[in-house]
């Protein structure tokens, strides 16, 4: 009933990975975790793009790219040697960056010397330690060039390179004009990049590939072609980690872009187009939602017209639900979740009684859990009771009960977890916790609530035990704060600590809120009522002006010339 939405492929990649990188040889010590896991978060895309094809591996690496960009604060290297304990090291940086620099380092040497280093790598490192030099030493000897400036800027420092990019066209010379400016605040920590930008020109002329190795803070490139190209493509395989704004790049080159051959350049379109909310571009993303050959393109497609939020772009979304493939369904039905809407609400109570997929179910359920209905108790009660694989759709529930923001929720929710707590997700287990914090925080005795929690603070589930310690703190219950402080005063070194800490903080900084959230939401439905009934009256009174205007031109007497 998950269809293709679920998957171990990856997980399952990832770990037989883990053979050679992490046990046919392991990093020496903790900072250089990236040669276990950046390699294993590699291999794991090389693999799914020899299952499923090439436009596998690049959707892998437009998720990565944006799972890594959307940090922008981040002053910590790959491989540093400043934390407090092993799993702070744990994060994006050895994983997600880590695959990337791989990404990077094959992008430039080649598939096959790129192999010829790791199979090199491996076999001179066998059942032994390595750090990430050992690395650097066999691409330096087998390449027969020095690669210690690309380990230094994108290992033993931080961030990435992010580019402001503008074309020009110069028709009597028949010059592309590509001027590159990096952005990046430097120190320290992150320095000015050396990298290759990958170009392509398209046109009559086909499709010319170019380079622009930048290395200053701003620099020109020119490119002789035939003709004007039709789109210029940044970066379209993913083979460099930026953060690129090409803010001069008309709509036309946009919309020609999303028409493009290269799976890449299809995501990057899809993506940047957000911007746009003209009626071209809405038509454009909802033939892409609807035909493009890549999941992944329609999938993007679908968020971004989300993203631009208008009339116009909720309706190609509500016209574009039948989708055979159950990612991009999902992902249309999340997008319209994404609007507070009559329309929206009526296709999500529609897709709970009609939709058989759980994982769809449980995004169509967070969309109608922001409308306060007279049927939404009954639908989320019975989404509550509801089993299914790893309890997505009662965790669906929860949230939306939560959204309700009603106490009436909490008697429910209390049953649901003593009916099912042998068997409950851990996630979901702590969510319904929480929920039920959250929903009594303004009820004026809390007490029966706060014992409640307080009876799985001690639970043998470390992730159910957070919860009940997280759920005392949007309970905001004074009276519980004995009990957190027995975690909060213990060491540092265990888990509950900080998020005792942080339930106590929570508690001492509440305010009661003054603002009826019930009300708020259905004063917006109003208003929208309001505003489309105005909008009607107006464009009839501009027709009736329009006509009478035109027919008054048509009976005036002509002057003489």
């Amino acid at each position: 009933e998950t269809e293709n939405i679920r998957t171990s492929e990856g997980l399952v990649a990832h770990e037989l990975a883990h053979q050679w990188f992490g046990d046919l040889l392991t990093c020496r010590d903790w900072s250089h975790i990236w040669l276990n896991e950046g390699f294993a978060t590699f291999y794991a895309l090389l693999y799914a793009e020899h299952l499923h094809g090439h436009d596998d591996y690049v959707y892998g690496f437009f998720n990565t790219s944006h799972a890594i960009l959307g940090v922008t604060n981040d002053t910590m290297p790959i491989v540093t040697r400043k934390f407090d304990n092993p799993d702070d090291l744990f994060n994006y940086l050895p994983y997600e960056k880590g695959s990337f620099v791989l990404q990077m380092l094959r992008a430039d040497l080649g598939p096959e010397l790129y192999r010829t280093c790791i199979h090199t790598y491996l076999k001179r490192h066998e059942f032994g330690n390595v750090i990430t030099e050992d690395l650097n030493k066999v691409v330096n000897e087998l390449s027969g060039k020095s690669y210690d400036r690309f380990f230094d800027q994108w290992v033993y420092h931080a961030h990435y390179p992010e580019l402001s990019v503008e074309y020009s066209w110069d028709e009597k010379s028949k010059l592309a004009k590509i001027s590159v400016k990096q952005n990046q605040k430097l120190n320290d920590d992150v320095l000015l990049f050396e990298a290759p930008l990958n170009i392509v020109f398209t046109g009559p002329f086909g499709r010319i590939e170019k380079t622009a190795a930048f290395s200053k803070v701003e620099e020109d490139f020119f490119f002789a072609l035939p003709k004007a190209p039709t789109s210029v493509l940044l970066n379209p395989e993913f083979d460099l980690l930026a953060k690129i704004d090409f803010a001069n790049q008309p709509s036309s080159m946009l919309l020609a872009q999303l028409e493009d051959k290269s799976v890449g350049a299809r995501l990057q379109a899809a993506d940047l187009l957000k911007d746009k909310k003209d009626r071209a571009t809405v038509d454009a993303l909802k033939r892409a939602l609807n035909k493009d050959t890549f999941y992944g393109v329609r999938v993007q497609a679908a968020r971004t017209l989300q993203a631009i939020h208008s009339d116009e772009s909720l309706e190609a979304l509500l016209g574009s639900l039948q989708q055979s493939d159950a990612r991009v369904r999902q992902a249309v039905v999340a997008a319209i979740a994404g609007f507070y809407n009559e329309k929206a609400f009526e296709a999500g109570r529609t897709i709970l009684s009609k939709e058989k997929n759980v994982d769809i179910i449980a995004s169509g359920a967070q969309g109608v859990g922001l409308y306060h209905k007279p049927d939404i108790r009954d639908a989320l009660l019975q989404l509550l009771a509801r089993e299914s694989f790893h309890d997505v759709v009662a965790d669906a529930a929860i949230r939306a009960m939560r959204a309700q923001d009603d106490p009436a929720y909490i008697t429910p929710i209390r049953e649901f977890i003593g009916n099912h707590s042998t068997n409950l997700q851990t996630r979901t287990f702590a969510s319904a916790l929480e929920t039920v914090g959250y929903l009594a925080r303004n009820e004026t005795n809390r007490d029966d609530v706060r014992e409640f929690l307080l009876g799985h603070i001690n639970d043998k589930k470390k992730g159910v035990q957070l919860g009940a310690m997280r759920a005392l703190g949007l309970l905001e219950d004074p009276k519980a704060i004995a009990a957190l402080e027995t975690f909060a005063n213990a060491s540092r070194e265990i888990d509950p600590q900080p998020v005792a800490e942080k339930a106590i903080a929570d508690i001492r900084a509440a305010r009661r809120p003054t603002d009826n959230l019930k009300e708020l939401r259905s004063g917006i439905l109003d208003l929208q009522k309001e505003s489309r009934s105005l909008r009607k009256e107006l464009d009839e009174m501009q027709k009736k002006t329009n006509a009478t205007r035109k027919s008054q031109s048509q009976t005036a007497p002509k002057r003489k010339s």
